[in-house]
């Protein structure tokens, strides 16, 4: 799945490094923009390409019935 332009990716890796905040990529598959099929949350700093294979996407499956929230100390969005 191609998730944007590896210029965009360059920009938030930035933004990520100059605000020092942790940032995440939403992506939604399938259904629609209100209510995808799917949902994943993928930290920025887990991305290594725009282009990502969906066994790696599995390990950030949120489940839209369940309320997110993010772990300071772990870093992490739950």
């Amino acid at each position: 799945i191609i998730i944007g332009s590896e210029q965009q990716l360059a920009r938030y890796r930035r933004y990520e490094k100059e605000k020092k905040v942790p940032v995440f990529i939403a992506l939604g598959i399938g259904g629609t923009g209100e209510s995808p099929k799917e949902f994943y949350i993928v930290p920025l700093k887990e991305i290594g390409s725009n282009s990502i294979a969906m066994a790696f996407l599995k390990r950030y499956e949120k489940d839209l019935n369940k309320p997110l929230y993010y772990d300071n100390e772990k870093q992490l969005l739950r």
